[in-house]
């Protein structure tokens, strides 16, 4: 069987009902995936059934008995002699094995039945009826019959029908009861990119996957034609170009296409070419009988207006089909007409050059216009294709302005997070611009595509390259050492990164031909200068990052913003508030302005203060956004999988960010990113030790700490690890390894001022007595280590020192003290959503012999605890479910959240980590 995707839900609830008896109806348009998800499921029942299929096609619906004849065949001879003789017989004439007239219905039906009552003495069966509404007539009166007379668990249906969109199932009466029904809708944009590269084996760019699944209506078919339709275009995709409709999809929606009025299909192809199509505008458009139109294509489920007054098609599919299937000549009128009379001055310059082809200067600067209207409204995908129809229609004369328009487009890309898109334009721009300006801004942005990969060696004939290009100008060579400087970031090599960056301020602020140029340059190289300082816990870092914004102000383009080094370095002065807010405010500015990279970028930076002052399911929520948006938009992954691991091992499954956590390895490595392969190494390690696996923690976290060494890294606040190898290296008895390493980071911490990495590392030392044979002392210490914590924002480090002074007091034998500050702990970690501390605080509490549940520890409910030992007893989610009155999808969301909970990822983890009785 193929590899399915998704539609996890629907199978569970589908098998669950099947298991306890009676029938599953799957319903759904053309393509939806029934088949496919029909075809999982009874693979499955074989284990437990015989299965029995058929398939019918319109065709057979007028073929009588066919799909019976399916049904039947398989079974005829293992149940023939157990048959009385004349119903013998009508089944061999309904085989069609013996010569004779025709059968009677009643004869039929009987027969029938006895042979299904026979053949289910033997075994369960289970009728798989893919395309239920094609059964033919005479079939589906004898499986009614049958249906309502064989017990439910002998005999169970598994059925698809096709539906309209928004139709509903009529062939309910040929299933065993009890029947469930259940509706097969349109997958996830993630799903679909997932089918694209399973059933056509291409690598499309992101961008061209949203547009697949905006076209699809998540339709995975359609999704799967319109993939091979691009392909087979042979042409670079370009984001907002029309998608090709490939023939069959052509017939699939002509049906209902086919039956519009000559007028109402010209008034929707009208309707498909506008963003927003409304009566008011087809009517300012010359569709005079547009009212009438459109009730048409209401009534043949084509097209209807939405409450808001906008004309919206049944299926994007449809607009896509009619807008595909015009002429060219057709479609060109269509935007001429639309030119006239459209009020928004963006799409007025759309149409105007999609009505035409011709290079025109007037159109062109309509349009370059239209994408910085549209570039300031945050629609940087909009602006990318108005302003690379601008540079089109460009005369050949100028071909310096067509180059500077499309650098402006490649820009706009970039924005929207469409590399692919931004790339190809930059080359373009190569390909035949002469002035040092252009061939400088192209071979840049073809640098800052590649992201965190900025360090990899292959960009150093783009550098070369930029730096011949730029001359004597001090700007543009400012522009592209800033770029060095960043390279050198990457790479690790910070005095390298410091000399660039101090280089390029200084001549940007000589000044150029642009002043807002110069300023933009300068402020960037401040940024990097401020990025760069923090790294090597220079305290100049922060007056670096205030120039930089002090630049920024009063301007209203984002750019490079120094509000970022800002707010990551109020974090490291334990002002994560004042970070949070900056952040927010940044994320909320990137995304008026559409600009993706940044967004991104203020994301990674938030789950980091979430995740640190205990606010552990915001955390998660905000990584999951960064993951998601690093593939959607083909940014670098290794920063999102460190922030998703750190918010995992925080408020998560610990198990899962030790996996993210490699995988971000390996994404930096790819990269050549030695910052965030170091803070990949760190949450590795943090994973581990989560896990109370100190053993597995020691090699990522020595890794980290060579790399901190090799860099002459001087910032310990960036992310606590060095506390995190400390206490790895004294539980297997490294006391010298890890008093060295307490020597060094804490005089770091100290000269900086850092109080919350001070107490971390004033915890592992107090550990470290602890392991040295001194307890009472060192819980004196952790108990003033957690009474400085008390007056920071990290509640998770507070609670792990009231965990370690809880583990302390137990091993003196002191339960009482002990009692008291894993209590404490518990009610931390609960107050935090820190699933995984609140794991091991549990495992403390049962070492002395403390009941824990929803009442001690706050971790699970009693409705939780009951389903979870339901589980790990090996009860079904179907049996639970019956048991306790409750649904499956109830049963399921529980025990997502025990898992959760307990820091386990499935049910092999229960017994060994539920509470005791």
């Amino acid at each position: 069987m193929d590899h399915i995707v998704g539609r996890s839900d629907l199978r569970e609830s589908a098998t669950s009902r099947l298991a306890a008896g009676g029938s599953v109806l799957l319903s759904g348009p053309a393509g939806i995936g029934k088949t496919t998800v029909i075809a999982a499921i009874a693979a499955e029942a074989e284990t437990e059934a015989r299965v029995l299929r058929s398939a019918p096609t319109p065709a057979d619906a007028t073929v009588p008995f066919l799909t019976l004849i399916d049904l039947v065949a398989p079974i005829a001879d293992g149940f023939a002699a157990s048959l009385p003789a004349p119903q013998a017989r009508t089944i061999d004439l309904l085989l069609h094995r013996t010569p004779g007239g025709a059968v009677d219905r009643l004869a039929v039906r009987l027969s029938v039945l006895g042979a299904f009552s026979a053949a289910t003495r033997q075994a369960p069966l289970l009728l798989v009826l893919d395309d239920l509404q094609c059964v033919d007539a005479e079939s589906a009166d004898v499986l009614g019959f049958l249906v309502r007379r064989v017990e439910g668990r002998a005999l169970r249906v598994l059925a698809g029908e096709r539906v309209s969109d928004h139709g509903e199932a009529e062939h309910q009466a040929l299933c065993v009861p009890p029947l469930l029904e259940l509706r097969v809708g349109p997958m996830s944009a993630a799903d679909i990119a997932q089918v694209v590269k399973l059933r056509t084996a291409t690598d499309l760019p992101a961008a061209a996957l949203r547009d697949i699944h905006a076209v699809s209506g998540g339709n995975p078919l359609f999704a799967v034609e319109l993939a091979r339709a691009l392909a087979r275009r042979g042409e670079p995709f370009t984001a907002g170009r029309s998608m090709p409709v490939p023939r069959r999809l052509r017939t699939l929606m002509a049906e209902r296409l086919d039956r519009l009025g000559g007028t109402a299909r010209e008034t929707l192809l009208v309707a498909a070419a506008l963003a927003r199509p409304t009566p008011w505008l087809l009517t300012r458009a010359g569709r005079g009988e547009a009212e009438q139109d459109l009730e048409q294509a209401a009534l043949l489920q084509v097209a209807d207006t939405d409450e808001d007054g906008v004309v919206r098609f049944a299926h994007p599919l449809l607009a896509a089909t009619l807008y595909d299937s015009a002429t060219g000549i057709c479609r060109r009128a269509v935007h001429a007409q639309l030119a006239q009379v459209v009020p928004d001055p963006v799409e007025r310059a759309r149409h105007l050059a999609l009505a035409g082809s011709q290079a025109a200067e007037p159109v062109a600067r309509s349009l370059i216009d239209a994408a910085m209207v549209s570039r300031g409204r945050g629609a940087a995908a909009v602006a990318a294709q108005l302003a690379s129809l601008a540079a089109d229609r460009t005369p050949r004369e100028t071909a310096e302005l067509a180059a500077e328009r499309r650098l402006f487009a490649a820009e706009c890309a970039m924005m929207a997070g469409l590399y692919d898109d931004a790339r190809r334009t930059a080359e373009r721009v190569l390909e035949t611009a002469e002035l040092p300006a252009n061939r400088v801004g192209a071979r840049l942005l073809l640098i800052d595509s590649s992201g965190q990969a900025i360090a990899r060696g292959d960009s150093g004939r783009l550098f070369d390259e930029a730096l011949a290009d730029a001359g004597a100008d001090p700007v543009l060579q400012a522009s592209v050492r800033v770029r060095l400087a960043l390279r050198e970031l990457a790479g690790g090599s910070l005095i390298a990164a410091e000399s660039e960056a101090s280089c390029a301020a200084a001549l940007a602020a000589q000044g150029g031909a642009d002043p807002q140029v110069s300023l933009r340059t300068e402020r960037l190289a401040l940024e990097v200068l401020a990025a760069v300082q923090t790294w090597r816990g220079d305290p100049a870092a922060a007056d670096t990052a205030e120039r930089a914004v002090a630049l920024s102000a009063g301007s209203e383009d984002l750019g490079n913003s120094p509000h970022l080094v800002r707010a990551r370095l109020r974090f490291l002065t334990d002002r994560p508030a004042e970070a949070r807010a900056e952040l927010e405010q940044l994320m909320t500015d990137a995304e008026r302005q559409g600009r993706t990279d940044h967004v991104w970028s203020s994301l990674v930076s938030l789950v980091e203060v979430e995740a640190r002052t205990g606010n552990c399911g915001r955390a998660l929520r905000l990584a999951r956004r960064t993951l998601q948006l690093a593939g959607d938009a083909e940014l670098s992954r290794g920063p999102a999988l460190y922030v998703s691991a750190l918010a995992e091992a925080s408020g998560g499954s610990a198990f899962r960010a030790a996996e993210l956590a490699a995988e971000g390895v390996a994404a930096a490595e790819a990269d050549g990113d030695r910052l965030y392969l170091l803070r990949n190494l760190a949450v590795q390690g943090h994973a581990a030790l989560v896990l109370a696996t100190p053993g597995a923690a020691l090699g990522p976290l020595r890794r980290a700490a060579d790399l901190y060494r090799d860099l002459q890294l001087g910032e310990p606040g960036i992310s606590l690890w060095h506390a995190d190898l400390a206490e790895a290296l004294i539980t297997v008895g490294e006391h010298e390894e890890a008093a060295e390493l307490l020597d060094l980071v804490g005089a770091q911490a100290r000269r900086l001022r850092r109080r919350g990495v001070l107490a971390c590392l004033d915890r592992a030392a107090a550990l470290q007595k602890a392991a040295m044979g001194n307890p009472a002392e060192a819980a004196d210490e952790l108990r003033a280590v957690a009474e400085q914590l008390g007056s920071l924002p990290m509640p998770l480090e507070l609670g792990r020192t009231l965990l370690a002074i809880g583990q302390v007091e137990r091993r003196s034998r002191r339960r009482a003290r002990a009692r008291e500050a894993l209590g404490h702990a518990g009610e931390v970690f609960a107050a935090a959503g820190a699933a995984p501390w609140q794991a091991r605080t549990r495992g403390e509490l049962d070492r002395i012999g403390v009941r824990t549940g929803s009442s001690d520890a706050g971790l699970l409910t009693d409705d939780e605890t009951r389903v979870a030992r339901m589980a790990a007893g090996g009860a079904t989610n179907a049996e639970i479910a019956a048991a306790l009155f409750v649904s499956i999808k109830t049963v399921e969301t529980k025990l997502s959240r025990v898992y959760t909970k307990l820091g386990i990822r499935s049910r092999v983890g229960l017994a060994a980590n539920l509470p005791k009785n």
